[in-house]
């Protein structure tokens, strides 16, 4: 492309396209009436070279992990004379790309397009690319600029630790306590992190969404679980488990991260979150005795065996030795335990010479079993005789036998008019525990009371070794007029039996022990009418009426009121100490000065009543006022 004249017009016009330089165009007028009439001239035109600018560009923030394309148009900002280029007008050139880190992938820029493309995969780091271009026109037109995308990428961190609650505080785990969680989440890489969730398959999380943790930011509060124990997790002795993190980076897609530990023992970063659950291994096994025969060579003696799991792990595998009963393992049934299960088992002893001589036979059994680990769990037999307070007292069977018994009484009154006071009349229950204290059967167990009017029903039973009844033997008694004045009932029962072999025992009774013999005494709450005979109604608020106590249980009370020339000054049914009460004023049928103040002095009274069973009673005394 050249400049042009156009002769009809005499401009000059420069064509788009037209390269730089110096241009002359030549050209001759003439006069249309003298053609020779001429003149040349020459125009000189110089096109300069067109300004090229080529701009830097920057973008931050491109996540390194999942990449992008066309983060941005490296040519969007540059110019030819002044305007936004067009590609077809330019040649351009990559100078130099960017440069690897740790041979990972790096931006590339595509020269024909001018777009920015961050491959997947790319490492976090500033990286440079730059470029050139030139006029198409004017090929040594150019000017070259530097592209910096900065790449990030998205990390995150997640530590879980576990803590035991021990709820009852006994120091061992049971199900159904807890443990508690906390949780660290920790922006680790280079873009701020959004929509920050936890999660765990076991655990109960608690906490709302974090909306945004920036760069190298920490939560320790938001996210909060609790995990309820169950028997498996306390036979294992240890909880398992890993939560998960995941959230959204300002760019590209979501990222997550499981749980670590933070146990400085464990070197992987994703640890599982172990956390101790502590364990009682503990058997606990009663040996008894109960000697059949009259203590001879060749007597038997009948031993049981309870075992009961008192720890908080399953204990299965179990059996008893005892080398003096037999050689052999005895069979524990069942024989996996639970805690707080209780099997049992039998054996028998016959009793030698060397028994007889020595007066007794005295031995210890030992239970094995295994814990969920495979370890052994064993403990010593205890006996099962309550005088003997140790923890692993040998079983005694003493071959003299030796009948003894103990009985418990116990009291408990019956309102049956449910007012809350004991009359004439309510009844009493009394309940017998019997107990074979002895080490020989006990047959024609009877229980009797002296005291005048109990009734005593049930028996006579049979008591093994060792056996309480209390459900056979019940007694009642009908409350009389001396019970309610003396305030209360106590008696003593007796009960008998008798061995096989024709020796009796006896024992009177106690309260609430079998070592004990006082009588029972039951307290009663009863209806009994006392009487204050001294009162100053003087508006002091102090002692301003006649008071009579327990009044209020006999709503039929009469009360009268004689001066001491045998005058009625006051009389009232339904009397009350309130609203029906003598207060030194004269209110008698037979007065005439009625509502009158009486003078101080001594005063006769007469109450009368009836009984819960109708039976008239009439209480006669002095009284005296004053003010």
């Amino acid at each position: 492309m050249v400049p042009v004249l156009d002769l009809a017009t005499g401009n000059v016009n420069v064509p788009a396209g037209t390269p730089a330089g110096a241009y002359q165009i030549k050209y001759r007028i003439c006069d249309k009436l003298n053609p020779t009439n001429c003149d040349d001239a020459v125009i000189n035109i110089v096109v300069v070279v067109s300004t090229i600018v080529a701009n830097d560009d920057a973008i931050d923030n491109i996540n390194g992990d999942t990449g992008a394309t066309n983060v941005l148009n490296a040519y969007a900002n540059d110019t030819l004379n002044g305007t936004t280029i067009l590609q077809t007008n330019i040649n351009s050139t990559l100078i130099s790309g960017a440069n690897s880190i740790n041979g990972a992938a790096v931006p590339v820029l595509n020269v024909l397009t001018g777009a920015v493309d961050v491959p997947a995969g790319t490492a976090a780091g500033i990286y440079s690319i730059v470029y050139k271009i030139c006029d198409k026109l004017n090929p040594s037109n150019c000017d070259e600029a530097v592209i910096r995308i900065t790449v990030a990428l998205p990390s995150i961190r997640l530590l879980k630790q576990g803590v035991f609650v021990d709820s009852n505080g006994d120091g061992y785990a049971q199900p159904g306590e807890l443990i508690r969680y906390s949780f660290v989440v920790t922006n680790t890489g280079t873009l701020d992190l959004t929509n920050i969730i936890v999660t765990d398959p076991k655990a109960t999380v608690t906490g709302t969404a974090i909306a945004v943790l920036g760069v190298g930011q920490s939560d320790t509060t938001t996210f909060k679980g609790t995990y309820v124990l169950t028997q498996a997790d306390i036979n294992r002795g240890y909880v398992e488990n890993q939560a998960l993190v995941t959230a959204q980076p300002v760019s590209g897609a979501a990222i997550q991260d499981l749980s670590d530990s933070n146990d400085l023992t464990l070197i992987g970063p994703n640890d599982p979150t172990i956390t101790p659950v502590p364990q009682h291994k503990e058997l606990t096994l009663i040996k008894g005795g109960v000697l059949t025969g009259n203590g001879g060579v060749g007597s038997v003696i009948k031993y049981s065996f309870t075992v009961k799991n008192t720890g908080n792990v399953v204990v299965t595998n179990l059996v008893i030795s005892d080398p003096m009963l037999t050689a052999t393992s005895i069979a524990v049934t069942p024989n996996v335990l639970a805690p707080g299960q209780t099997g049992i088992a039998m054996a028998s002893y016959t009793v030698t010479t060397t028994d007889v001589a020595n007066g007794e036979v005295v031995n210890s059994a030992l239970v094995i079993g295994d814990d969920p680990q495979g370890n052994p769990v064993i403990d010593i037999s205890d006996s099962d005789d309550p005088a003997l307070t140790g923890d692993d007292d040998p079983t005694v069977v003493d071959l003299d036998l030796k009948p003894s018994i103990a009985l418990i009484k116990t009291a408990t009154f019956n309102d049956e008019n449910k007012n809350g006071f004991a009359e004439i009349g309510e009844t009493i229950t009394y309940h017998f525990s019997v107990t074979n204290t002895g080490n020989i059967l006990l047959v024609n167990v009877v229980v009797k009371d002296p005291k005048p009017g109990i009734t005593i029903t049930g028996g006579p039973i049979i008591l093994k070794h060792g056996e309480t009844n209390s459900d056979s033997f019940v007694g009642t008694y009908v409350l009389t007029a001396a019970d309610i004045e003396a305030g209360s009932v106590e008696n003593q029962a007796e009960v008998n039996a008798v061995s096989p072999d024709g020796k009796t025992a006896t024992d009177l009774s106690d309260g609430n022990s079998i070592l004990g013999d006082d009588p029972t005494v039951l307290p009663l709450n009863s209806c009994k009418i006392v009487v204050h005979n001294a009162f100053s109604p003087n508006g002091d608020g102090i002692n301003e009426v006649f008071k009579i106590d327990g009044v209020e249980c006999y709503p039929d009370v009469f009360v009268e009121i004689y001066d001491r020339w045998g005058v009625l000054v006051y009389d009232a049914h339904g009397y009350n100490n309130t609203s029906v009460a003598f207060k030194g004023i004269s209110e008698g049928r037979a007065t005439v000065n009625k509502q009158k103040g009486l003078p101080v002095g001594t005063y006769f009274y007469v109450i009368t009543y009836k009984t819960y069973l109708n039976e008239p009673i009439s209480l006669m005394g002095y009284l005296y006022f004053s003010k």
